[in-house]
C-alpha cells in the first residue's frame, strides 16, 4: 500500500497516461496495457516523492527555512501598527484616522510596542483594555478592541503573524451599547431651544452658526468648514464637494429664504475671507467645534442637545409631518439602503427637497414665535406677581402657625405689620388683608416726587447742604464749591464757584443758591425708585403717571392729595 499522497499522485498520473493512449488512436486499453500504464504511474509517483526528499535535504533549503522564521518573529507590535497605518488607515477619513492613532499611542503602544507581534497573547491585550474601561471610558475600550481586531486581521493577511489574539478578548469586556446623541423632539422644547440661541449674547459668528445648523441640518463639520465658493445665494443652493462629505459624494443643500437671509448677513462680515466662519485662532482657519458646542452648554441645554442632534431632530419631525423618507435621507446625505438602490438610484429629489426645506424653516420660525410669545407672557406674569407681592413676605412663626408680613420704609420711617392665617380665616384671606393694609399705608404716606428726593441729604454728604460738595483740581489749587443736580437718564448739571475768586464762605453760599436754582431743571413727577416699578413704567412707554391725581409708586397706584 502506497502512502496517501504518493498513491493520490499515482492515480493522477495514471489518468493522464490513459488519456494520452486513447488520444493516440487506441480503441481501448486491454488488461496488459492497463497494468503497464499503472506500473508506469506508480514508478513516476515514487520518483517524484524521492526527488522531493532530496530537495528538502539540501542545505540551502534548510537555511532558508531557518532564516525565514526569525524574520517573521522580528516584527514588533509597533512595526505592525505602522504597516497597518500606512496601507489601511490611509483610506479612512482624517478625523477617524487621527482618533485611532491617538488611541493606540496612548493605551497600547507604551506597553506592547516593543514586543513581538506574534508573541502577544489575549491576556496581554486584556490588561490595557480593562484599565481603559476602569477609567470610565467603556466606549473607548470597545472601540480600541474593534480597531485591534482589524489590525491583526490585516497582519494575518499580510503574513506578519499567524493568529489574531484580539479575537480572544471578545466577550470579556463589559457590554456597551452606543447611545444616540442627545436631541430635542418635543415641538415646544424645540421652540425654547431656538429662543435660547436667538437670545445668546456671545460671539456673533458662533451664534450665526447655531442659528443656521437647524435650518440646513448638515453635519457640524460640513457647516464649520463651509467656503463661500460653494454657495449660489441667487439660486438658493449650497453645493458641498465630495472631499468634505462623509460618503465622498457631492451634496446639494437647497436653502430656504430664512437661511439665505442669514448667509447674506454673515457675508457682510466675512465675505472677503475663504471660509464662512473664519477664525484666526484655529489651525484650520475656521471656527472649531468646541466653540460651537459651548453654546449649547451656556444656553442651558447641556446633556439635552448636541450639535449633531439637529439632524435627528429634523429627520424625526419631518417624518412625522409626512415628508417622504427618500427626500429626507437624501437631504441628510445618507447612503441608499441596499446594494441595488446604492448603485442604481441617483435621484436627488431636488424639487421636493426645496419645498421641504422651506416648509421646515417656516415651521421652526413658527415655533420660535410661539416660544417668544410664551416667554413674554411669563415675564409679564412675573412682573405682575412681583409687583402685587411688593414688601410682603411669608413666614412660619411656630409649627402650623403661618403669617404674612408687610415691611417697608418711607422717609426713614419703617412700617411693619403681620397677618396670621388663624386670625384672618386662612392664608388667602390673610394675604388679601396684608395687600389692603400696604396699599392704604402707601396712600397715607404721601407722594415722593423727584424734586423732594433731590433735596434729601445723603449720608456721605459732608457739606450739610444736599447736592453741594467741595472739590480740588490742578486748575483750582485752593479748591471750589460745586452744585450738582442729576436730572435723570444719566445726565447731570453742575456749577462751580472757586474759593480763590469768591472766598471760602461766599463760594459755599453761592453753591447752595445755585443748587436751589438747578432744582427747576428736574421734573416734579413721582419718583419710581423701585426696580419693579421702573420696569413696569418702562413697559408702558413712559415714566409719567396716567392721571395727574395718581402715581405709580413701588408697584402700587397711590392717590395724590
Amino acid at each position: 500500500m502506497l502512502p496517501y499522497e504518493t498513491q493520490t499522485h499515482a492515480k493522477i498520473i495514471f489518468a493522464k497516461l490513459a488519456a494520452v493512449r486513447l488520444a493516440q488512436g487506441s480503441a481501448g486499453l486491454g488488461e496488459v496495457s492497463v497494468s503497464e500504464v499503472a506500473e508506469t504511474a506508480v514508478r513516476a509517483a515514487h520518483e517524484f516523492a524521492r526527488s522531493l526528499d532530496r530537495l528538502a535535504a539540501m542545505p540551502h533549503m534548510s537555511e532558508s527555512r531557518v532564516s525565514s522564521a526569525p524574520q517573521r518573529q522580528s516584527v514588533t507590535f509597533e512595526q505592525m501598527f505602522d504597516e497597518w497605518r500606512r496601507y489601511k488607515l490611509c483610506a479612512g477619513q482624517k478625523t477617524a484616522k487621527k482618533r485611532t492613532v491617538s488611541l493606540f499611542q496612548r493605551y497600547l503602544l507604551p506597553s506592547l510596542g516593543h514586543r513581538s507581534a506574534s508573541d502577544v497573547r489575549p491576556s496581554d491585550l486584556l490588561g490595557p483594555l480593562t484599565r481603559v474601561e476602569g477609567m470610565g471610558f467603556r466606549s473607548t475600550a470597545a472601540l480600541l478592541l474593534k480597531e485591534t481586531i482589524r489590525l491583526y486581521r490585516f497582519a494575518v493577511a499580510s503574513g506578519l503573524v499567524t493568529t489574531n489574539p484580539a479575537e480572544g478578548v471578545l466577550g470579556l469586556l463589559r457590554p456597551w451599547r452606543p447611545r444616540h446623541r442627545a436631541t430635542v423632539l418635543v415641538p415646544e422644547r424645540v421652540g425654547q431651544l431656538l429662543l435660547a440661541i436667538d437670545n445668546y449674547e456671545g460671539r456673533t459668528l458662533a451664534k450665526h452658526y447655531a442659528l443656521l445648523l437647524p435650518l440646513v441640518f448638515v453635519r457640524p463639520s460640513e457647516l464649520l468648514e463651509a467656503e463661500w465658493s460653494e454657495f449660489d445665494l441667487d439660486r438658493g443652493e449650497w453645493r458641498i464637494p465630495a472631499r468634505r462629505m462623509k460618503a465622498r459624494l457631492p451634496h446639494i443643500v437647497p436653502l430656504s429664504t430664512q437661511a439665505q437671509a442669514l448667509f447674506l448677513r454673515i457675508r457682510r462680515t466675512t465675505g472677503g475671507s475663504r471660509y464662512v466662519f473664519p477664525s484666526a485662532m484655529s489651525k484650520s482657519g475656521c471656527l472649531t467645534r468646541g466653540i460651537c458646542t459651548s453654546i449649547v452648554r451656556r444656553i442651558g441645554f447641556r446633556g439635552e442637545m448636541t450639535m449633531s442632534g439637529f439632524r435627528s431632530m429634523a429627520a424625526t419631525l419631518l417624518s412625522e409631518q409626512g415628508w417622504s423618507s427618500d427626500a429626507i435621507d437624501r437631504q441628510l446625505s445618507h447612503v441608499q439602503r441596499g446594494p441595488i438602490l446604492r448603485h442604481y438610484n441617483f435621484a436627488q429629489y431636488l424639487p421636493e427637497r426645496r419645498r421641504m426645506m422651506q416648509s421646515w424653516a417656516d415651521y421652526l420660525e413658527n415655533l420660535l414665535r410661539k416660544a417668544r410669545n410664551a416667554a413674554n407672557e411669563r415675564l409679564r406674569s412675573n412682573y405682575r406677581q412681583s409687583i402685587a407681592m411688593y414688601a410682603i413676605g411669608r413666614l412660619q412663626e411656630k409649627p402650623n402657625v403661618w403669617r404674612w408680613t408687610v415691611n417697608f420704609t418711607r422717609r426713614g420711617k419703617g412700617y411693619c405689620k403681620s397677618f396670621y392665617d388663624l386670625k384672618c380665616g386662612g392664608s388667602k384671606e390673610a394675604l388679601n388683608a396684608a395687600i389692603a393694609w400696604r396699599d392704604r399705608k402707601l396712600g397715607e404716606i404721601g407722594v415722593l416726587r423727584r424734586r423732594e428726593f433731590r433735596e434729601v441729604r445723603r449720608t456721605d454728604n459732608q457739606s450739610g447742604a444736599p447736592g453741594v460738595l467741595f472739590v480740588q483740581s490742578k486748575k483750582q489749587s485752593r479748591g471750589s464749591w460745586m452744585a450738582k443736580m442729576r436730572i435723570g437718564e444719566g445726565k447731570s448739571i453742575t456749577k462751580s464757584f472757586a474759593v480763590k475768586k469768591y472766598g471760602y464762605q461766599d463760594a459755599f453760599a453761592r453753591a447752595v443758591v445755585a443748587r436751589q436754582h438747578l432744582l427747576r431743571h428736574v421734573r416734579n413727577e413721582p419718583f419710581l425708585h423701585h426696580p419693579l416699578a421702573k420696569k413696569l413704567a418702562r413697559r408702558r412707554g413712559s415714566n409719567r403717571p396716567r392721571r395727574p391725581d395718581s402715581e405709580q409708586r413701588d408697584g402700587t397706584t397711590v392717590r395724590v392729595g
